[in-house]
């Protein structure tokens, strides 16, 4: 993955706010803080309230609110008890919003704060579904994760640096009042005055100049090649990690688009706008005169609340709040006895805690000739997805819908969600979030459902949305009984290119990620994970019945899934309590006419931990039905392995056979462990007293064995290997002769015939000289496996045969994750966001200096637009990457979004996991571990 974060300058970042900077008679109604050197963080907390507060009562916004959030939290169901205390935050200020975040008598009594605090500090209680604004204070740059005053040498050309920032610095030394203890009266009449100071009498002249710049022309950007701007320190990249913790959550609660935000280091500041695709960050500035860049974006920010434009402020405007009326009957709806006692748990969770409920909208797009499918004509006269909803009594519906599309279909459907049922940890990418709903198109009928909700990338030729998929599958004859979700809907919310990222545009040209597009999807079926399994006799038939539709989908309709993992195989539970196993996600998936011919770019689709090990090892070998049918086994040898007592060191076979990567040539590759195990035909590890299942692990892995067998490794690596950079700029090695030892080792007698030796000899000598022992034309490509691999027949007869024998066995143990706990099984994770930021440093954009000033007023006016502006494409530019560790504990079964999965547009792989301490001296790292995912 690339760089995710770009520098703007202040004007260009004002610019992303739509609306008028504040007229210096509306300044002189903002107040300024009041801070000394080396002030407490929670001394700056109602000094930052003060501020922001002033400038919200100065547009005269009633939507918006500060408050001071540090110690306390709202019991709204969102809640852990691990859970990070944001500092502070614009709130919205709805009568739900107050409810959710108010001080209750109880809270003031149980308050540790001392009373003058009680009084001074505008305190509340932290809300992720409320928070419009994340706000972080730190009160030295030492714990901060960006760098403000001691930036790294280079950041700023000579004579660059912010006049802002100096004026802070004189005031800091000189007549900034000290006395915190001073009185209210006197700090407004001080805040007046300071504010009167700002040029009030050319207020004429600055409208005139208004009038005259919005019909400026575009303004002329430069970009700037930049060191990091956030700290590569220890301390800096926890406190960046903890930071993006708190946007992660805001992006979670809320259906947003983007996501502003404000980093506040004592009396100097950043802010940061956050999308799907990376962060904007601007340049830092003092913010204690009413001239600040965060008093103008306060006052936009408020203007546009005011004005209802929710969707300039990252609202989702399709997704609309529900009433308490509306509620009362999700309760009732959640609790019927007829639904099946997973759907009714996982529903009444959705709304617990108080927790907002939403209509959403899924509005069918017609689909486009650059995402449709090659070789079928596009429908000349699309219509919306067949919708195929099922009983309220169950779970599923064995009724598949008509091939055939019906007009009377609502071209726009309505689901009522709550909380999400999962969401990926992951800021960037596909941020796949999972809700448990009701279908309320029929509003005499509420249907439950699920819907998926993601930001799919966005290539034409190369990628198409999942319900397209789905439909194809129906069309060619995949049914829903044979193992796929019934599908309700899908498209792009909004409607076509609604709602997309922009960042991307601005990153660096190499390695760029993709554009993404919001997009949504109902199915039927609400299912449960595959962990969900009784015993592993069941487990094998669930696995029999996804390979199964893996099956139909290829041989009907052509289609390969590409993305087989743990988190795709489900289990369906019928009205009659019968349970099979169904593949979903099929956002992935691609034709067997689309599937690359000899060597192609590094391949990075799917889930790291359950890739083949052929598409691991080999980077730019193509995509094979092989790779996915070894997926199955990997899965199956996962849920083994977690849930069955074996007698290795677990946290050592998972990290090697599951995590395990290194880099070579900037590519990231791995698989040597599953290629090991595949090659010697033994699974690595004896189960406890279990020797059923022991039989089948041993039976795939040897049928694996000899399937690998067929396979030339070293003409492998010559066509398929990854290229590595390093090794191409050193002088050819010269090939030499084994030469014969000096003096020759006594011959000994071995213990078996001299024929059976020679054939030995003779097998050796064959494969030194020929490579393998095949004939070289028996196979069309040299990949091309052997039947148990290349055909899942054979591995779902041995399933199916497992289940039938053993599906009554009590087998499944407790999850070993937890058990052997005090083996080590765990390293302490990451924060979760920063497994998908991406790199730390970035490149800049600013103003010319050529620009005119006219050019720059009309920046901050409606008149020059944010898309405008970021039609800007970015460069490339000094790099560092985070560090990184393997962690057994993100291998649930919901996995995190991974952003392997065709997330650039061009180039090889971008080392994800250097050292730190290397990549801060420009060394590149020459061997790698860690986790690369994808949900």
């Amino acid at each position: 993955m690339g760089t995710r974060f770009h520098l703007l300058s202040n004007e260009l970042f004002s610019a992303l706010v739509p609306g008028a900077p504040p007229t210096e008679v509306e300044r002189r109604k903002f107040k300024s803080p009041r801070l000394r050197k080396d002030m407490l963080e929670k001394k700056i907390y109602p000094q930052l309230g003060k501020v922001i507060q002033s400038v919200l009562d100065a547009a005269e916004c009633k939507d918006l609110k500060f408050l001071d959030t540090a110690n306390h939290k709202a019991k709204d169901g969102n809640s852990g008890s691990k859970d990070t205390f944001n500092d502070a935050g614009i709130y919205l200020n709805t009568p739900l919003a107050q409810e959710a975040t108010t001080f209750t008598t109880e809270h003031w009594k149980k308050s540790k704060m001392s009373e003058k605090e009680l009084e001074t500090r505008q305190l509340g209680l932290r809300s992720w579904h409320w928070m419009d604004v994340p706000i972080e204070v730190k009160g030295k740059e030492e714990g901060s994760a960006f760098y403000f005053r001691s930036k790294p040498k280079g950041v700023w050309p000579e004579g660059e640096m912010h006049e802002e920032a100096d004026d802070g610095e004189d005031v800091e030394e000189g007549s900034e009042v000290e006395d915190e203890d001073a009185d209210e009266s006197g700090e407004e009449e001080a805040d007046e005055q300071h504010g009167a100071q700002y040029g009030i009498d050319k207020r004429e002249e600055q409208e005139d100049s208004q009038a005259k710049s919005t019909d400026a022309p575009e303004p002329e950007t430069v970009k700037k090649h930049v060191p990091p701007f956030i700290k590569l320190s220890d301390k800096g990249e926890k406190a960046l990690g903890q930071f993006i913790e708190y946007i992660l959550n805001v992006f979670k609660y809320q259906h947003r688009t983007f996501c502003h935000a404000v980093y506040v280091c004592y009396d100097m500041a950043r802010l940061l706008f956050f999308d799907r695709s990376g962060a904007y960050v601007s340049e830092p500035f003092s913010w204690r005169k009413p001239t600040s860049l965060l008093h103008e974006f306060v006052w936009k920010l408020a203007k546009l609340a005011k004005a209802g434009l929710k969707e300039s402020m990252g609202r989702d405007t399709t997704a609309k709040l529900m009433d308490e009326e509306t509620r009362r009957r999700f309760l009732d709806e959640a609790t019927n006895a007829e639904l099946p006692s997973h759907v009714r748990k996982g529903l009444e969770k959705a709304a617990e805690g108080n927790c907002p409920l939403y209509e959403l909208e899924i509005e069918y797009t017609p689909p486009s000739l650059e995402e449709w499918f090659p070789g079928e004509p596009l429908p000349d006269d699309p219509h919306p997805s067949p919708s195929a909803p099922p009983a309220p009594s169950s779970s599923t519906s064995s009724a598949s819908p008509s091939s055939s599309k019906s007009k009377a279909d609502p071209p726009v459907r309505k689901f009522i969600v709550g909380r999400p049922h999962f969401s990926a940890d992951a800021l960037v990418g596909r941020c796949t979030k999972g809700f448990m709903a009701f279908d309320v198109t029929n509003r005499k009928k509420w249907v439950p459902c699920f819907v998926k909700d993601s930001w799919r990338p966005y290539v034409p030729g190369r990628t198409r949305p999942e319900h397209l998929v789905y439909e194809r599958l129906q069309r060619k004859g995949v049914k829903p009984e044979d193992g796929i979700a019934t599908l309700i809907c899908g498209g792009d919310v909004g409607g076509s290119n609604a709602q997309c990222t922009e960042v991307q545009k601005d990153l660096p040209s190499k390695n760029r990620p993709v554009p993404r597009r919001h997009y949504r999807i109902a199915i039927a079926e609400i299912c449960l994970p595959v962990s969900e399994f009784e015993s592993f006799g069941e487990l094998a038939g669930f696995v029999a019945d996804a390979l199964t539709a893996h099956c139909k989908a290829w041989d009907l309709a052509g289609v390969i899934h590409r993305d087989i993992s743990v988190g795709n195989i489900m289990i369906r539970v019928e009205e009659n309590g019968e349970r099979f196993g169904i593949l979903i996600d099929w956002d992935l998936s691609r034709l067997q006419c689309e599937l690359g011919q000899g060597a192609v770019e590094p391949d990075r689709t799917g889930t790291w931990q359950f890739r083949s090990a052929m598409s691991l090892k080999y980077p730019r070998k193509p995509y094979r039905r092989s790779d996915d049918i070894e997926s199955f086994i990997h899965c199956y040898i996962y849920l083994v392995l977690r849930y069955h007592p074996t007698n290795i060191g677990l946290r050592e076979k998972i990290e090697t056979l599951f995590e395990g990567c290194f880099i070579v040539g900037g590519v990231q590759i791995g698989g040597d462990a599953k290629h090991a195990m595949l090659r010697s035909g033994s699974v690595g590890f004896q189960l406890t007293a279990n020797p059923h299942l022991q039989a089948l692990l041993d039976e795939i892995v040897l049928c694996c064995k000899r399937a690998y067998d067929v396979i030339d490794d070293h003409e492998m690596d010559r066509l398929y290997g990854p290229i590595d950079v390093v090794a191409q700029s050193q002088p050819p090695a010269q090939p030499h002769a084994p030469t014969k030892v000096a003096h020759a080792p006594r011959r000994r007698r071995f213990g078996f015939a001299s024929d059976q030796l020679q054939l030995a000899v003779n097998r050796l000598a064959a494969r030194v000289n020929m490579g393998s022992s095949r004939p070289p034309d028996s196979r069309a490509e040299p990949f091309e496996m052997g039947s148990f691999l290349s055909d899942p027949n054979e591995l779902i007869q041995l399933l199916y045969a497992h289940s039938e024998t053993s599906i009554d066995f009590a087998d499944k143990a407790p999850d070993q994750f937890s058990i052997r706990q005090h083996q080590d099984v765990y390293r302490a994770p990451d924060p979760p966001a920063l497994r998908g930021i991406g790199k730390m440093s970035t490149g800049g954009t600013a103003l010319s200096d050529r620009t005119s000033q006219d050019i720059r007023i009309a920046l901050s006016h409606e008149k020059v637009t944010t898309a405008r502006r970021l039609d800007i494409v970015g460069i490339p530019s000094s790099s560092s990457s985070s560090k990184k560790r393997a962690h057994v504990e993100a291998l649930t079964d919901n996995l995190a979004d991974d952003e392997e999965d065709d997330d650039e547009e061009g180039g090889s792989s971008a080392v994800r996991r250097s050292k730190r301490i290397k990549a801060a001296k420009g060394k590149a790292p020459s061997v790698q571990s860690g986790t690369a995912k994808r949900r």
